[in-house]
């Protein structure tokens, strides 16, 4: 079984740039773009598709639990250092 969240992006700041691969192994801490405008975060293993590699998770501990089987808000925030970080809220 594939575990991932698509996150559409409905408003872009910047292009981002693409250059799909195939993967045949995806690990649970990736975080990839489909086409340009969606991201997809795996918080288990997958394979089979191609994707731009966007980045990694530092983890996924308690990823799974959170996103359960409801609505779930996603929010990226770069923070004054360089690194990312994402939020998962329920609703």
């Amino acid at each position: 079984m594939e575990y991932f969240i698509i996150i559409l992006i409905r408003r872009q700041v910047v292009a981002l740039p693409t250059a799909a691969q195939y993967f045949d192994k995806i690990e649970a801490d990736d975080l990839m773009l489909y086409g340009s405008n969606c991201l997809v975060l795996f918080y288990g293993a997958a394979g089979g598709y191609s994707y731009t590699r966007i980045g990694k998770l530092s983890s996924t501990d308690g990823l799974a639990k959170a996103v359960g089987n409801g609505a779930t808000t996603v929010t990226f925030e770069k923070p004054a250092y360089r690194f990312f970080r994402l939020v998962a809220n329920v609703d």
